[in-house]
């Protein structure tokens, strides 16, 4: 479970390097042609604190905290059993189940994990990441119209969530991404484009950024060919 002191100098020094200061990302909200409102968020690379998680017993906090270092820095895989026993100790904490979830994606278990996404969306609605990791299942499972369901036309995470004006980065990429990903496969290749541009601006480094950029690369070039195969 432990993590080189290299390997997290390393990270940080990405982290820091592509989000130094915080990020303002806007949104038009138009009837029609007329913009009728524009809506601002704050983008930070700062912890965001979840109260439930600082409101546990100070030894699980901080076993919780390794753990969640280990899922951070690419090692959720070796961490399963422990993450596992904290979601039966804590299972009204939304978190536990998504760092569970990539942790059983990481071993193969993906029927697990996809089982686990749902239930985390059904019980916790409105808890972000188990929101995006359900409707990125649903997209891949060819369920596009679930996903249109719960999406709507909230394409802007300003929109999904009004009450919040501060996302931490993480929040604003899987978000985002999942966004571009619903626009592309829905065949709305500009918007993917538009929503692409400003995850780029904000987190380029991060792998989810480089796998739409070749999504929307090697897409459009297959579309293409076909276009002049027919």
């Amino acid at each position: 479970m432990a993590v080189s002191k290299r390997n997290r100098k390393k990270r940080l020094r990405r982290l820091q390097r592509v989000t130094r200061r915080p990020s303002r990302i806007g949104s038009l909200v138009s009837d029609g042609d007329e913009v009728v409102a524009l809506l601002e968020c704050e983008i930070t690379p700062e912890p965001i604190l979840d109260p439930r998680i600082e409101a546990m017993p100070p030894d699980d906090r901080e076993s919780f905290r390794e753990l969640e270092r280990a899922v951070i820095d690419g090692g959720a895989g070796n961490v399963v059993e422990e993450l596992e026993q904290f979601e039966d100790r804590y299972p009204q904490i939304p978190i536990i189940k998504n760092h569970l979830m990539i942790a059983y994606e990481e071993v193969g278990r993906s029927e697990e994990a996809e089982q686990l996404a749902q239930e985390t969306f059904q019980r916790f609605p409105r808890y972000l990441f188990g929101l995006t990791n359900y409707v990125r299942f649903c997209l891949f499972n060819g369920r596009i119209d679930e996903a249109a369901d719960i999406l709507g036309d909230k394409l802007h995470i300003c929109l999904m969530y009004p009450d919040r004006h501060r996302f931490h980065i993480s929040e604003f990429t899987a978000y985002t991404a999942v966004v571009v990903e619903f626009l592309f496969l829905t065949g709305r290749e500009d918007a993917a484009r538009s929503h692409f541009r400003a995850l780029k601006k904000v987190n380029p480094d991060h792998p989810m950024t480089l796998f739409l950029q070749h999504l929307l690369d090697y897409g459009s070039l297959v579309k293409v060919l076909r276009r002049f195969r027919q």
